[in-house]
């Protein structure tokens, strides 16, 4: 199941993107929620890269679990940014627990928690992982 529509939808959606972050869209009006990998190399900092992995559909159950990991990217001024993105964006998916178009889902397992840094961009990063469980 390719979760990147509803994740984009959701954090889309979301007051804290549309309204205290003025709609986070880049200089081109581009919403900055991207596909792993797939993030325009002129786009503005910060902005957020979504890895998905999925994992095997529970064989016994309709149950299908979901790796999500958010990377929040930027530079070493912004940390403090990034890790509000990531605290607010973690809120808006374990708060609701459905996404805008009105899937619903489980948080599985536990939350969490990376950082690192691409030098070769000098830019850092502050991740989110999340497991989402979707019943079939």
């Amino acid at each position: 199941m390719d979760l990147f529509p509803n994740i984009f939808a959701t954090l889309k959606a979301a007051s804290y993107f549309s309204s205290t972050l003025s709609g986070f869209t880049d200089s081109e009006n581009r919403f900055k929620v991207f596909e792993e990998g797939m993030a325009p190399s002129s786009v503005d900092t910060p902005y957020i890269t979504v890895e998905i992995v999925e994992g095997p559909k529970a064989q016994a159950t309709n149950w299908e679990v979901v790796d999500v990991m958010l990377h929040f990217w930027g530079t070493d001024k912004e940390i403090g940014t990034l890790v509000t993105m990531r605290q607010n964006t973690e809120t808006i998916f374990t708060a609701t627990r459905c996404f805008s178009d009105g899937t619903e889902y489980r948080i599985m397992g536990d939350i969490r928690y990376d950082k690192g840094e691409n030098p070769v961009l000098e830019q850092v990063t502050r991740s989110l992982g999340l497991s989402f469980g979707i019943e079939h």
